[in-house]
């Protein structure tokens, strides 16, 4: 059962960080989006600006490999000893595996790389004096015909 867990829940962890990053740094560019024409139009590269935010999203992944791993042993240690108080074996042994952990941390480096890639698109195709405007409004649109409107009465 925890063999399954892990095979299923591991994914479903990984999109929903990638989507979070994703959401997070769309809204952060949104705000920064005049400074960021303002730097394109002094001649930063996009590559130089992309990399800005990349950089902060490494800073903020290693803190949360740095809590999550810490979190993720003592949890282990924690469940390894829940499980043989209750199973009554003689004793189970809580190993510790430094690949496993590199491999966490690598798989959650690609999911927010990933999720930031898909941020940053938009931006660095944007030119200086576009990204300097106001973002344009989003366009609504009637989902229903006219006849299943209901008016209010006055």
């Amino acid at each position: 059962m925890l063999n399954n867990m892990s095979r299923t829940l591991t994914p479903i962890f990984l999109l929903v960080s990638a989507f979070l990053v994703h959401l997070t740094l769309t809204r952060l560019v949104a705000l920064e989006r005049e400074q960021i024409g303002l730097m394109k139009a002094l001649r930063y590269r996009n590559s130089a600006i992309a990399l800005h935010y990349i950089k902060f999203v490494i800073v903020i992944l290693i803190i949360g490999v740095a809590i999550g791993s810490a979190a993720g042993t003592w949890l282990g240690a924690y469940v390894t000893r829940l499980f043989g108080t209750y199973f009554h074996f003689p004793f189970l042994v809580f190993a510790k595996s430094p690949e496993l952990y590199v491999i966490a941390a690598t798989l959650s480096l690609l999911a927010a790389i990933l999720g930031a890639i898909r941020a940053l698109r938009e931006v660095v195709t944007l030119a200086p004096a576009i990204a300097m405007q106001p973002p344009v409004p989003p366009r609504y649109r009637k989902l229903l015909p006219e006849i299943f409107i209901v008016e209010r009465p006055r």
